[in-house]
C-alpha cells in the first residue's frame, strides 16, 4: 500500500512541477512546448528550446518548483527522489522486510524528508531518524497530498487564465 501511495505522491509532484515549469515560460513559449511535447519520440515530455536540444528532465522541473514556489520550502525535489525510489523496482518494494527509510543515511533522511517536512509544517510531527518507513508515510502522505493538491489547483487555474508565477504561489495555510 505505501509503495502505491509513494508512487501517487511522485505523480502529484511531477504534475505540480510541470505546471510550475509552464507557468515560468511566457504564454507563447508555453504553448509551443506543449504542442511539441506530442511530437514523435517525446511521449508527452517537454522539449528543451530551441528544438533539438533534448528534453527537460522531471528532476529539473521539481527543482524549479522548489525554487519558484516558496510554500514548498524545497520539498518537491525530496518527494520526487523518494517517489522514484518507490516507483522503480528497488529494495523499497520490500519495505516489510527492509525499511527503505532506515536504508537512507542519516544525512539523506534529513535532506530528503525531515528538514523539508519541518520547514513546511513547522515540526517533524514526531518523525525522527529512528522512524520507520510506514511511520513516515503515515504522517507525511496525507499532508503532502493536501498541499500538492491545493498548489496544483492554483497552478492549473493560472495556466487556464494565461497567467504566470507572478505573484508567487502560496499555500493557503501559510
Amino acid at each position: 500500500m505505501w509503495t502505491l501511495a509513494g508512487s501517487v505522491l511522485r505523480m502529484q509532484v511531477e504534475s505540480l512541477a510541470r505546471a510550475v515549469f509552464l507557468l515560468n515560460d511566457p504564454v507563447a513559449t508555453r504553448e509551443l512546448r506543449v504542442e511539441r511535447s506530442f511530437a514523435p519520440g517525446l511521449d508527452g515530455r517537454f522539449p528543451e528550446l530551441p528544438p533539438g536540444h533534448g528534453i527537460v528532465r522531471d528532476i529539473a522541473m521539481a527543482r524549479l518548483a522548489d525554487e519558484m514556489v516558496p510554500g514548498l520550502r524545497h520539498s518537491a525535489t525530496g518527494m520526487y527522489i523518494v517517489g522514484c525510489t518507490l516507483v522503480h523496482l528497488s529494495a523499497a518494494h520490500e519495505y516489510h522486510e527492509r525499511d527503505p527509510y532506515q536504508a537512507l543515511s542519516i544525512e539523506q533522511r534529513h535532506q530528503l524528508i525531515l528538514d523539508p517536512f519541518a520547514a513546511v509544517w513547522g515540526s517533524t510531527c514526531g518523525l525522527s531518524d529512528d522512524s520507520t518507513f510506514v511511520e513516515v508515510m503515515t504522517v507525511a502522505s496525507p499532508r503532502a497530498f493536501r498541499k500538492l493538491g491545493e498548489l496544483l489547483r492554483v497552478c492549473v487555474k493560472r495556466l487556464r487564465d494565461g497567467e504566470s508565477l507572478d505573484p508567487p504561489i502560496t499555500y493557503a495555510s501559510e
